[in-house]
Order: structure tokens, then sequence, then C-alpha cells
């Protein structure tokens, strides 16, 4: 069932990207926060550094080069896979209830707007068709950052104990100025993880689950 069915009940017009903001993502059923994550800091870097790292992988383009909706709901994203750049073909066929609510990641302003912001939708949907499907167990942000910028990822475990440093961990002080630095100068991306035992609250409050 195509979405659009639904958009026509909720008088919604679908557009690529209406406001990228880091800060109106939403992760619903997928299993994929690591990826959404990855996402939201993607989104939050250009527009920062005006650098086109996210809109720049989502094709039919504008003349700005500017992800634009395509009424044949045809898409190509570009994402990275075992070190090679890779051209995902998909369609804006997108999970939905009965009640034509999306089931797939989505941003606020679907909720709150006119318009059905399409980016995230369709973003998530490539990568989960490279991943094998919605069906997702889960990853690391730093692959999924990688596959969305052909970035090399570096993971960095930092001491439970400053005053007793395992060899696989890294010291808080002496690692976080040259972090500080290199994100101050749009260098790098960074995520952080937390524990399995996130509180519900606390992951609905941050709308990652």
């Amino acid at each position: 069932m195509r979405y659009e069915q639904g958009l026509t009940r909720n008088l919604q017009k679908p557009i690529a990207v209406q406001s990228l903001s880091p800060y109106n993502i939403r992760q619903q059923c997928v299993t994929d926060c690591s990826f959404i994550a990855s996402l939201c800091i993607c989104a939050s870097f250009e527009r920062r550094f005006r650098k086109q790292v996210i809109t720049s992988i989502l094709h039919p383009q504008d003349e700005r080069g500017l992800p634009t909706y395509n009424p044949a709901g045809k898409y190509l994203v570009k994402l990275w896979l075992n070190g090679v750049a890779r051209s995902v073909v998909i369609d804006d066929f997108l999970p939905i209830d009965k009640h034509g609510n999306l089931l797939c990641s989505i941003t606020t302003d679907t909720t709150h707007s006119s318009q059905l912001e399409l980016w995230v939708c369709l973003i998530e949907k490539a990568y989960m068709k490279l991943c094998g499907g919605y069906n997702f167990p889960g990853s690391n942000s730093g692959y999924d950052l990688f596959s969305l910028t052909g970035w090399i990822p570096e993971r960095i475990l930092f001491a439970k104990d400053p005053n007793n440093v395992k060899d696989f961990e890294t010291h808080p002080d002496r690692v976080w100025q040259r972090i500080f630095s290199a994100s101050s100068y749009g260098d790098c991306l960074i995520t952080v993880s937390t524990q399995n035992d996130l509180p519900a609250t606390e992951a609905d409050k941050i709308g990652l689950v």
C-alpha cells in the first residue's frame, strides 16, 4: 500500500526536505537507534558548516543540488558498503498501520505540518534495503556513519575509572581536547552510545528507542 493513499486522508503533501533539523527526527518501530543518531549528527553537521553531507546522497535533486520530491515515486540513495559507494534504488512505498500512520522513522514536522517530509523515511528505507530489510537487528553508529558519509570511523571507549585505565580504554582528559578541536573545525562527526538499560522515559524524551 502506497503511503500517498494516507496522505489524502491526512491532507499532507509530500516534500523531500522541509527543515533539515536533527531535533525533529523520531525513531518509530524500526530498531535502528544508532542509524537515527547518525542521521541526526549528519543533519546537525550540515546545518552548522553548510556542507552537504546528508542532502547530497538523496536523488533526484533540483538545480541547487537539494533533494526534491519525485511524483513517480522512485529515488536513489548513495550509501557506502564494504568500502564501496553504492547506488540504492528505492520507491516511496512505506510501512503504515491501519490508520495510515507511518511505522518507519519520521520527522515531527510530519505530525504537525500539512507537508510530509520524506528525507528520513527514504534514507532509512535505503539503508534497511542494504542491510536486508526493516527487521533490522541493530548496528553501531560508527558503521552507520561510514555508510552515510564514506568517512572512516574511529571508536573510542572511555575509561570507567580514570585512575585505572584498561588497555582497550582511553583516558577522557587525554582525548577530550582532540575531539573538541576537531569538532569545532568540522573535521569529524561524533555520536555517543548509552548502556542498554536507558530508562523508557529518557528514551522517549530524546526520540530514540
